[in-house]
């Protein structure tokens, strides 16, 4: 179902937008949800509220995102709250564009970072991937 499909490869499920981040050998897909313009500019003023309580951000999902640059999906949040989806439950819908180099390095960045509250198959699977 999701053979040809690659790392910052976009694709449509239930209605929502998502990344292709990676697949387990146990049939999980991690993929991170992009989040509309409404959502994103929320998620960012809740960041920031954390940010001045000083509060570490790390800890919290809510905080896992990255502010795309792709034209299709530009100034949108990939949001990494919930990452793991059961393969055998996709119907995929590929979008006919992908992510910019930039966004995929973000996004490995952010998944890979020290401290990230992401599942570690995902931080490993992605920690496998070509730079």
């Amino acid at each position: 179902m999701l053979e040809s499909i690659v790392f910052g490869d976009l694709f449509f499920y239930q209605g929502k937008t998502y990344i292709f981040l990676a697949r387990s050998a146990n049939g999980i897909v991690y993929a991170a949800e992009i989040l509309n313009l409404e959502y994103t500019r929320e998620l960012e003023h809740l960041s920031r509220r954390m940010a001045a309580k000083n509060a570490n951000k790390r800890q919290n999902s809510l905080y896992c995102y990255v502010i795309l640059e792709t034209q299709e999906v530009k100034d949108r949040a990939a949001h990494f709250a919930y990452p793991a989806k059961d393969e055998s439950r996709i119907v995929l819908k590929k979008l006919p564009y992908s992510l910019i180099e930039s966004d995929r390095i973000s996004i490995r960045n952010e998944i890979l970072g020290e401290g990230a509250p992401i599942p570690l198959e995902l931080i490993s699977l992605v920690s496998g991937l070509a730079e």
